[in-house]
């Protein structure tokens, strides 16, 4: 037997539902302007942090089980990001540390992107930073130095 309507309530209720543009809100609560504000400006801190690492940083080698491997000295600053989601001297306090990586590493990709396409031109950025720095390699073995006896 076929039904009497059309289609189900169920299918028409989703479509008025899409076409109201009403959306599911995601769990927890969004970052307010402040918020997003600081998180902007630890990410900028962060970065004149990475800029003079990269001017002090050099390979370090060693010999581990008779293999020669090599690492950066000093190693590469990271954020604290429990410190800065809970931290008082942030003044964030967001919901979960993990939402604030997630909206600070998409806050950088927006502007390496914006960088990379000239819709901002900044002339206080370094222009390493159109790159994206988690590519950032060691030198070719043949330029590492010779681990201490």
């Amino acid at each position: 037997r076929r039904p009497r309507v059309e289609r189900t309530h169920d299918s028409v209720d989703r479509d008025r539902a899409a076409a109201s543009g009403s959306r599911r809100r995601r769990s927890g609560r969004r970052f307010s302007d402040e918020q997003k504000r600081r998180m902007q400006l630890v990410y900028l801190l962060h970065l004149r942090d990475l800029h003079r690492w990269r001017q002090i940083r050099r390979p370090e080698t060693r010999l581990r089980q008779g293999t020669l491997e090599a690492r950066w000295s000093p190693a590469r600053p990271r954020l604290p990001w429990t410190e800065i989601a809970h931290g008082r001297q942030y003044g964030i306090f967001a919901d979960s540390a993990e939402r604030v990586r997630e909206w600070v590493k998409s806050f950088g990709g927006k502007l390496r992107r914006f960088l990379r396409d000239g819709t901002l031109v900044a002339d206080d950025l370094p222009n390493w930073m159109a790159a994206d720095e988690e590519k950032w390699e060691l030198p070719p073995r043949a330029e590492w130095p010779v681990p201490p006896a």
